[in-house]
């Protein structure tokens, strides 16, 4: 893999700021909330979560978001829906950084995140698939 592809499977997350806002153990692993910041051009990439459900809310900025077939651009004030199962990804389209809170049921994926950012600047692509799989998580390619 070269350019892109290999930056988005060694640091698939990468360029996303992540600050958990309500953690599984404050929930009794209900849910947890995470405020995502994403700089201009930077998001998710096309993936799967097997386990859990999502909901984003777009605070600041504009985001592309694609869920299943359906492509769509929100701004503040817009939430969306994420049923697990169902292939997804946002990128920020704005000129400043946009921020989105992601609720999750159940509790687990502020989790995935700290696991990722522990990783190694470069991890080996095994490092990542392991952290994602432990987590029910399955890239795409789009």
């Amino acid at each position: 893999m070269t350019g892109v592809a290999e930056a988005v499977a060694a640091r698939p997350f990468a360029g996303l700021s992540c600050t958990p806002i309500v953690r599984g153990e404050h929930s009794g692993g209900a849910y947890s909330m995470v405020e995502i910041a994403a700089e201009p051009s930077n998001g998710s990439p096309l993936h799967v979560s097997h386990e859990e459900d999502k909901a984003f809310y777009v605070v600041d900025g504009a985001f592309r978001i694609r869920i299943g077939d359906r492509v769509m651009t929100a701004g503040p004030g817009a939430s969306v829906r994420v049923p697990r199962g169902v292939a997804h990804e946002f990128t920020s389209v704005g000129f400043d950084t946009g921020r989105l809170l992601l609720t999750v049921t159940p509790a687990g994926h502020e989790e995935m995140l700290e696991a990722l950012d522990r990783l190694p600047r470069y991890p080996h692509p095994t490092q990542v698939s392991g952290v994602l799989e432990r987590y029910g998580v399955e890239l795409l390619s789009s």
